[in-house]
């Protein structure tokens, strides 16, 4: 699966669909109820929506949904994803850690966390993470190794994908400004 999800996320060439894919494979790859990958608007702060800031990409899957969404995170792991962000390192959590908690209280819908930085060139792009192991009570050791694989993996193939679409668009905008001055020659005659 892993060898599989290299070669489909090195195919793709579009960022938002490089995150989308990755997002479906990580939640089956991992065994998870849900999975959200975020990428950091370009100051690298963590923003979210409730405070009006916003991600450059977020995407949401679920177990029990064919689609991917692009809203929000749970108001319940914000803590727990700053953490990973300023911390830069992998963070695992169940229900009775105070990041999962609201008010003393734990969540309905979230028992247990995964949480990962995506890291590149020594600064975060963004995060991964992973809720409720299907087939254990929480996630191990070495599901957070697989998780930080995987956040390497989707960190190469995203840079990849936005050289690839900056270059389109530069290859694009000289074309367009050639057809503009050869227009622009065959009038003046």
């Amino acid at each position: 699966m892993l060898i599989d999800l290299g070669q489909e996320l090195a195919a793709e060439h579009e960022p938002a669909r490089v995150l989308e894919g990755f997002c479906r494979s990580a939640r089956q790859i991992i065994g998870a109820q849900e999975a959200a990958v975020g990428i950091l608007d370009g100051s690298g702060s963590h923003t979210n929506r409730r405070n009006g800031d916003t991600l450059r990409y977020t995407f949401r899957c679920a177990a029990n949904e064919d689609r991917v969404l692009s809203d929000g995170i749970p108001a319940v792991i914000e803590g727990a994803l700053k953490e990973v962000i300023s911390k830069r390192h992998p963070l695992r959590l169940n229900d009775a850690d105070d990041l999962l908690r609201t008010n003393g209280k734990t969540s309905d819908l979230v028992h247990c966390f995964l949480g990962t930085p995506i890291l590149s060139a020594g600064r975060v792009l963004g995060w991964v993470y992973l809720l409720n192991k299907l087939d254990a009570e929480e996630f191990s050791e070495a599901d957070e190794r697989l998780a930080a694989t995987l956040a390497t993996q989707v960190a190469v193939a995203y840079e990849n994908a936005v050289l690839y679409s900056q270059r389109a668009t530069t290859r694009q905008r000289i074309a367009d400004g050639n057809h503009r001055a050869q227009a622009g020659r065959g009038g003046a005659r």
